[in-house]
């Protein structure tokens, strides 16, 4: 794992226990963040796209105080593991106590700088909990209160887009099929130039193929239900993680030496 990428990860679990941080410890979160920046590594003179995402969330710790909003659960929603959870309702209940204290927080402070994108981020990382605990009505109000934040986000560009694709993800769920398509495409081709973009591209083109299956009957539904391990109902969720996350993995590395798309 590279450098830049490994440093930020420690440097954000340790912001989440800064409260009973010891000295050096605080000094080395600091340090961390201050560094990443110049860890980033530079292939055929281009960067991997999550160390370049790792350098924004490091630059913005430094110009907010030394504050970031749940770094580690948006790593996580980023990298698609909240998939791998899914089935896990004790730990996503947990995220989304994590993100109800967020937002509070977040709330609390309207005079900061980076309050509309603060906002926004926790408001995602909410709606996509509450979209695996199959709380669907409550999911959808706060991607549709970040939907109307649009204006108002200045720096970090890539939640409108994210915002687009998990709305999607939602209504595919709830059978809305021409609204699940509609905005599937609308984060796959309205928005360019933010972070992380091939990834999110390669997961909605992959649940636009599904949407479009479905519409011809030519699959099964990858909305079903079955049981889980522990007995309880799950969805089962698109295999985007499984059938695309190898494949933006090798394309953001083919995009850093110059021969992906």
């Amino acid at each position: 794992m590279a450098r830049a990428l490994c440093g930020y990860l420690k440097a954000s679990f340790l912001f989440t226990q800064k409260d009973s941080l010891s000295e050096e410890e605080a000094d080395e979160m600091l340090y961390l963040m201050k560094n990443i920046p110049q860890w980033k590594r530079k292939v055929a003179g281009r960067t991997p796209p999550i160390e370049k995402f790792v350098e924004f969330k490091s630059k913005r710790f430094l110009k907010s105080q030394h504050r970031l909003v749940i770094p580690v659960l948006e790593v996580l929603y980023l990298w698609n593991a909240f998939n791998v959870i899914r089935t896990k309702r004790y730990i996503l209940k947990s995220f989304l106590r994590i993100c109800e204290e967020a937002e509070r927080d977040t709330e609390s402070r309207p005079d900061t700088k980076f309050y509309w994108e603060d906002l926004s981020l926790v408001l995602l990382i909410k709606a996509a909990c509450l979209r695996f605990l199959d709380l669907t009505q409550q999911s959808e109000m706060c991607l549709k209160r970040v939907l109307s934040y649009k204006k108002k986000i200045k720096n970090d560009t890539y939640l409108i887009p994210f915002c687009c694709f998990e709305l999607a993800f939602l209504y595919y769920q709830t059978g809305r099929q021409e609204l699940a398509l509609e905005m599937a495409e609308e984060s796959a081709t309205k928005y360019t130039g933010f972070l992380l973009e091939n990834r999110l591209r390669m997961r909605a083109n992959c649940l636009i193929r599904e949407i479009k299956k479905m519409a011809t009957g030519s699959g099964e539904s990858i909305c079903s239900v079955s049981d889980d391990e522990s007995g309880n109902k799950a969805d089962k969720m698109p295999n985007i993680s499984e059938e695309c996350e190898e494949f933006n993995r090798k394309n953001e590395d083919d995009r850093a030496v110059g021969t992906g798309i």
